[in-house]
């Protein structure tokens, strides 16, 4: 069973316990730690949110692994599938492609904002904010306004 920590004592104790169970799980999180470490060693003003660390780390680690593979580097799969659920489980929850597709079409026809990209983005995040995929809601007012 995978564990989401959301503190970094609690990403500490799964790298120790998981390496008795299984050593991938145990690197996989470790390299999430990695990930945490190098983004805050030496920074000046670091992020103190430990969650936020984590979910920080493991979408550089995602995006190194999934870099690797499309080079044909080594990868694990192990990783790919830990960092996949620390991110899904700790990221907020923003808008699905079909609400903010909705949500754009309102903003438009009923709140009266301007057939125009940049009127329609400003008003959805105003409205909005941090419930919005960004790369979701320019593709949406794209298909909307064409």
């Amino acid at each position: 069973m995978i564990t989401i920590p959301k503190t970094l004592q609690q990403l500490k104790k799964e790298i120790l316990l998981s390496k008795k169970e299984d050593v991938q799980v145990s690197k996989a999180y470790a390299s999430i730690l990695k990930q945490v470490e190098s983004a805050t060693i030496g920074v000046k003003n670091p992020e103190t949110d430990e969650t936020k660390l984590i979910l920080a780390g493991a979408k550089k680690e995602l995006k190194e692994q999934e870099q690797s593979k499309a080079a044909g580097a080594p990868i694990s799969e192990k990783t790919i599938e830990i960092c996949s659920k620390v991110v899904n489980d700790l990221s907020p929850k923003t808008l699905s492609v079909q609400e903010t597709e909705n949500a754009v079409l309102s903003i438009i026809e009923i709140d009266n904002v301007e057939r125009k990209m940049g009127s329609v983005m400003s008003a959805m995040k105003a409205k909005y904010g941090s419930d919005l995929d960004m790369k979701i809601l320019s593709d949406a007012v794209k298909k909307i306004l064409a």
